[in-house]
């Protein structure tokens, strides 16, 4: 598995929580060796959690592009540069 991650940690001594968005090539998720978009959540110490579209509550506001998607081209050495602007946006309801 190789990946990029953006990671945002809430952590104290008793507990570790984090989202995360990035790229990650990882053959054994997703049954190829391409770059793929990936979301992840943890919490209570990383015992929950989950990866992409299967993150319960996950609400999706650009349909052009979805956690799991392949990356058809992607930055190569002394050649293209590609770029993906990514936010992470948390809503707690109280």
């Amino acid at each position: 598995m190789s990946a990029a991650t953006m990671l945002v940690i809430n952590r104290s001594p008793s507990n570790f929580n984090l989202v995360a968005v990035g790229w990650q090539v990882y053959p054994t998720m997703y049954d190829d060796d391409k770059t793929h978009l990936f979301i992840a959540w943890g919490s209570d110490n990383l015992n929950k959690g989950c990866f992409n579209l299967q993150c319960q509550g996950f609400v999706q506001t650009d349909k052009s592009i979805t956690p799991g998607q392949i990356f058809d081209q992607t930055s190569i050495i002394s050649g293209i540069t590609v770029e993906v602007p990514m936010a992470i946006f948390q809503v707690i309801f109280k």
